[in-house]
């Protein structure tokens, strides 16, 4: 039995799948990087991302129907030629491979900073790639339970905010598109990488059982996300007057401070535990898919080995640098324009070439098998 066959998930572990790897990082600060562009219109702005985010993602739907049978690796490969498709592919794998290093890195942070401040950085990324390196060992099967235990032990995190909600002060949104659509467009590009995470449907689709559902599982979990990214943005815009949230560095988190109960201090080092569980199925499944990339391009069966390298130089690294606030940041940057092409860009680009030329090369090759 091939890996795939018996790795098959069913189609809600596939919609759990991308709605947790899109609420990932980005909850914990983008209604600050809103609030900077958008002012108190930036929920416009998520409402618009959403549609845009949703699009795209319907197209990577349409464009593995287009090559049933065929992973997003062997159709480059197929369509593109052996160099061309494999330097594509081979794209994808590193941006990959950049964000699961960034986001493990970041949770270190995090935790360093919130929870664990005199424990060094290399005991606590020891912690972090144990349980990825068991789960990535155990496949996409094990993986897709893992994502719904996960978010059953975390549902009841987005009702906490509401709570801040109660004691804010909805004026501060009035009156509405004050400052004109050009703040709100320019709020979508913030925005719109809060969504990615997406495209990890082109690596999920080959497992998935029931294909027919895909388009219906994918509008499904873009809505998710979407909800919890409007309800955090909505919190943070009403409880904060716009110069506070401004210079909040973690916007979400400290909305939490105010929380308390007579028998309960510190709440957000709770949240923040339940949080990291749920944030780590989306460093999980870019390590997998990272590995997973890597091993096809080179031809090489899946091991348990490859994993252990892999995040043996996450641990390694660790103990001669790591990232601050201001390094998360600026990677950050950089990670959503290499994923802007990768789930974007690159699936448009893609789709519209095998409209025109997947025809003539399938023709050619059955000729080509003819002869032979």
């Amino acid at each position: 039995m091939s890996h795939m066959q018996s790795n098959k998930i069913s189609n809600l572990q596939f919609t759990l799948f991308i709605a947790s790897t899109q609420i990932g990082l980005g909850i914990l600060y983008i209604p600050r990087d809103l609030m900077r562009v958008a002012g108190t219109d930036g929920w416009v702005s998520v409402i618009l991302s959403w549609i845009l985010a949703t699009t795209a993602n319907l197209i990577i739907i349409q464009l593995m129907k287009r090559i049933p049978g065929l992973t997003i690796r062997t159709a480059l490969q197929r369509y593109c030629g052996k160099w061309i498709g494999g330097l594509f592919y081979l794209f994808i794998i590193a941006y990959l491979i950049f964000f699961s290093f960034l986001i493990v890195s970041a949770a270190v942070f995090i935790v360093q900073v919130w929870i664990l401040q005199r424990i060094p950085a290399y005991y606590i990324m020891l912690l972090l790639v144990a349980p990825i390196f068991y789960l990535c060992c155990k496949g996409v099967k094990i993986m897709g339970r893992y994502v719904e235990i996960t978010t059953m032990i975390s549902i009841w995190m987005p009702f906490l905010l509401f709570i801040p909600l109660y004691r804010g002060n909805l004026l501060y949104f009035l009156p509405l598109i004050k400052d004109g659509l050009l703040p709100i467009l320019k709020g979508v590009g913030s925005t719109l990488f809060f969504f990615l995470g997406f495209e990890m449907t082109m690596f999920l689709y080959p497992y998935l059982e029931t294909k027919e559902k895909a388009s219906f599982n994918v509008i499904v979990a873009n809505t998710i996300s979407m909800s919890v990214l409007m309800l955090v943005t909505i919190v943070n815009f009403s409880y904060f007057s716009p110069t506070q949230l401004m210079d909040t560095l973690w916007p979400t988190l400290s909305l939490l401070r105010i929380i308390t109960f007579p028998f309960l201090e510190r709440l957000e080092v709770i949240f923040l535990s339940f949080y990291l569980v749920s944030f780590s199925t989306t460093w999980v499944t870019y390590t997998f898919f990272s590995i997973y990339g890597l091993t096809g391009l080179f031809k090489r069966s899946l091991l348990p080995k490859h994993f252990f390298y892999f995040l043996a130089l996450f641990v390694i690294s660790s103990f001669f640098f790591t990232l601050s606030y201001n390094d998360i940041m600026r990677y950050v940057k950089y990670s959503n324009i290499l994923g802007f092409f990768v789930g974007y860009v690159f699936p448009i680009l893609f789709i519209s070439y095998l409209y025109f030329f997947q025809d003539r090369i399938d023709r050619r090759r059955q000729t080509c098998d003819q002869k032979k």
